[in-house]
Order: structure tokens, then C-alpha cells, then sequence
């Protein structure tokens, strides 16, 4: 039965100051990846929405490496390095559009789709029939591109109708899951705050969108993602000025500060002493004071690299670019 339609009401979708999502299309193609062939571009600051009509492969980028299926589709964000090697013997037949726009991220975040969880499913072919239609579309000249950005934009509210975000509680089987994704974090941190880490590193390798993550921190420890990487880092360059003879800069490198200056501003912003005087006065400070909780969190859930869950690994695992790239200054 059709929905009945609605008369007489006038609806507000927008305010002028309020920018919405926007597409740009750049390209659109269909290929054939023959067996045993692998298949990567390496294009900056785009996105690339792929469908796999036929065949099989096994799509890797530095945060996510599965099987992907015919049925299914992925997306790869931008500045992110991928491959798809085909599976078996038949060839892959892939679909896909590249595009850039506003907010896009955040849409796709809403359809549970993250970099560190690029894959959906789509078991009744929608998401195909409209991707092939968007490239079919490409081919008729004139009038093309308003008839593309429509059927993309298409693809986007169904994805986003059938592909709602997971609740938490879904991803493990844990009650208290806030606290398990919160160890993760954790975990994640003390392994790499010598790296450059950002909020949205952490959000994307939990595979949650980085509003989640904040109200996960909120909910278990009080403080923000950031203010949980600046104190860590804090409490353990306390540790190097009282126990090493490091110079203040080797120390504020170690930390994961490029810059001197910004790590002792932020040492004294939070000790109340300048990381000289610290080390004069010999007196230790308890920085961080949610580290036993922490331990205890993590003792929990047994979080060992030998039992991690597959999925999770990355998590304890520095990527290519963290372990080449040198520090920062702890922007996050």
C-alpha cells in the first residue's frame, strides 16, 4: 500500500547558513580485474565508492584488510593507500565513482561506514543496480552530470536507510561496553604516544565515528580523547626528567613533541612547574590519575597481544606512516 500522501504542511528542511552534504564528481569506471591481478590507485584527498559486481578479492589498506565478495561494496577515504587482489580463478568486475564534498565523511559515518570498517553489504543489489546506472549515465551525452550527482546522491539515502550505526552494545559481546572501547583507546595510546596520534586516529581504529569516542571518554574517565593523550604524555616525560639525564628536548621528542617550547608550555600548564624545575625539585607529581583504573580495565578484559581479537589488532600495531613519520607536537 502507498504511503498516504501528506496535504496542506510546509516543510523546513534548512537554514541558508546551514551547508549540507555536496558532491563532486570526478570520475566513474567499470573494470576487469583478471585473476590473480591487483587493482590500486592512489589519488589524494577524494573518495572512491566501489561495488563488486562479479568475482572476488581481498581489499587492504593500513587499518583494514577482509574478503570482499560480489554484493558487496567498500569505500576508500581519501589520502588512504589501498590494493584489491582478486580471489580464485574467476575475474573481478569492479564499479566505481571518485568524488570529494562536504560532510561526506560524516553521512557515511551515519551508514556505518568508517576507514577502519570501509565494507558493506548488499545483499539486494541496490546499491549496484544504482552504481551501474550512475556510469551508464556517464556515457549519455548531454545533460550527464546533473543525472550522475542524482543517482549518487541516491546511493547515499540508501545507504544510509540500510545501513544504520551498530549500537554499541553490538560490537562485543560486553554490558559495559564503553569501558571495553575506552581500554582499547588506552591500550592503543600507551603503545603509540610517541607517535602522532589525533582524536580521529582513535576513532577511526575502534571503528566508531569520533563523537562517539568523546562521549565514550566522557562517560568513563571524565576528560576528553585529547586531554587523555596530553596527560599521558605529561606522566611519562615526568618520569624521564626524574629517572634519565635526557635534555628537555630529547625528552619532549620522546614524548611525541616536536616542539620544545609547546611541550614545556604544557608541562607547566599541568604540573605547575616548568619541566626544569621539575627535575631540580626531585618531588614526584601524580599526573595522571587514572592510570590504576585503567590497569584494572585492561586486566578485565585480559588484553594481551596474544588474545586480542583479530579485528582489534591494529590497535597495538604502529601503521607504516606513525612508525616512519616521526612525532609531534600532540595535536589531536
Amino acid at each position: 500500500m502507498a504511503e498516504e500522501f501528506i496535504k496542506n504542511v510546509s516543510v523546513h528542511v534548512s537554514s541558508r547558513s546551514f551547508l549540507n552534504i555536496t558532491f563532486n564528481i570526478f570520475q566513474c569506471a567499470n573494470y576487469e580485474v583478471e585473476s590473480g591481478s591487483r587493482f590500486s590507485t592512489s589519488e589524494d584527498d577524494v573518495f572512491q565508492l566501489f561495488y563488486v559486481n562479479s568475482g572476488a578479492g581481498f581489499l587492504e589498506t593500513e587499518a583494514y584488510a577482509a574478503k570482499v565478495r560480489a554484493g558487496s561494496g567498500f569505500v576508500i577515504f581519501p589520502d588512504v593507500p589501498y590494493s584489491f587482489t582478486t580471489v580464485g580463478e574467476e575475474a573481478a568486475s569492479l564499479t566505481w565513482v571518485t568524488f570529494s564534498g562536504f560532510r561526506v565523511d560524516h553521512y557515511l559515518s551515519r551508514a556505518a561506514i568508517w576507514p577502519a570498517r570501509p565494507v558493506f553489504d548488499d545483499p539486494k543489489g541496490e546499491v549496484g543496480k544504482k552504481l551501474n546506472d550512475l556510469y551508464m549515465k556517464s556515457h549519455r551525452l548531454p545533460n550527464r552530470y546533473c543525472k550522475m550527482m542524482s543517482a549518487l546522491y541516491d546511493i547515499f539515502a540508501y545507504l544510509l536507510d540500510n545501513n544504520e550505526p551498530k549500537k554499541p552494545e553490538s560490537y562485543k559481546d560486553f554490558k559495559d561496553t564503553a569501558n571495553y572501547l575506552t581500554a582499547f583507546a588506552a591500550r592503543y595510546v600507551e603503545r603509540n604516544y610517541m607517535n602522532p596520534i589525533t582524536v580521529d586516529d582513535l576513532a577511526n581504529r575502534l571503528g566508531i565515528t569520533r563523537k562517539h569516542l568523546c562521549a565514550v571518554f566522557n562517560r568513563v574517565l571524565q576528560i576528553t580523547p585529547k586531554q587523555f593523550i596530553i596527560l599521558y604524555r605529561i606522566e611519562k616525560a615526568c618520569k624521564l626528567l626524574l629517572s634519565s639525564n635526557q635534555s628537555i628536548q630529547e625528552i619532549a621528542e620522546a614524548v611525541g613533541y616536536t616542539n620544545q617550547f609547546y611541550f614545556s608550555k604544557e608541562f607547566k600548564r599541568i604540573v605547575g612547574k616548568s619541566p626544569s624545575e621539575y627535575r631540580n625539585s626531585k618531588e614526584k607529581v601524580e599526573v595522571f590519575s587514572y592510570r590504576s583504573f585503567l590497569s584494572t580495565l585492561m586486566r578485565q578484559y585480559e588484553m594481551d597481544d596474544s588474545n586480542m581479537p583479530g579485528d582489534w589488532k591494529v590497535l597495538i600495531t604502529p601503521s607504516r606512516k606513525e612508525t616512519e613519520g616521526g612525532v609531534s607536537h600532540g595535536g589531536a
